[in-house]
């Protein structure tokens, strides 16, 4: 069965609100195969009225004309989407040090060195790629491009840095 977690705009307005949600999240993640939607009304009337629009509503419903479906895409699968994404790699990021204590008591330090170099060269490359030209060129589209920069990336590095520690230090951090 898959769970799907639908998440009010609201709650992604709020930056502790979404810090807050995020280890739930990772529980239901850990029940089985999970779904994220957000939603974004207000994101989305704002961005249509910065671009000097007016939002539309007949019967409760958006009218989404192209300007709105531009101002949606924006918000939904760009803003929203990405602070969401990111909030839950800022949780993710915590994985090395708690796993390490793990890894240490039940793995050999031969496994746990090569557990912790495979997983520290995927964080590691992932990471460096997000500040190389190629990677700019490829997903420049804003404001993926600036959060790429900003927090991916660098959580990336930040996991990959924690696997590494995890490595040659046989399990330990």
């Amino acid at each position: 069965m898959i769970t799907v977690l639908k998440l009010g705009g609201e709650l992604l307005e709020d930056a502790a609100a979404i810090h807050a949600i995020v280890p739930a999240i990772l529980r239901l993640a850990q029940r089985g195969p999970l779904v994220v939607v957000h939603g974004g009304g207000r994101a989305i009337d704002g961005e249509l009225r910065a671009r000097g629009e007016e939002p539309r509503f007949v019967d409760g419903l958006r009218v989404t004309d192209a300007a709105a479906l531009d101002a949606v895409v924006c918000v939904l699968a760009g803003r929203n989407n990405t602070a969401l994404v990111a909030a839950i790699i800022a949780g993710v990021a915590a994985w090395p040090l708690l796993l390490a204590p793990l890894v240490g008591r039940h793995l050999a330090p031969e496994l746990a060195m090569a557990g912790g170099l495979a997983l520290a060269a995927v964080f590691l490359l992932r990471g460096v790629a997000g500040f190389t030209p190629w990677m700019a060129r490829r997903h420049s589209a804003e404001p993926f491009a600036t959060y790429n920069r900003r927090y991916y990336s660098p959580l990336c590095l930040a996991l990959g840095a924690g696997f590494l520690s995890i490595a040659f230090n046989g399990g330990t951090p």
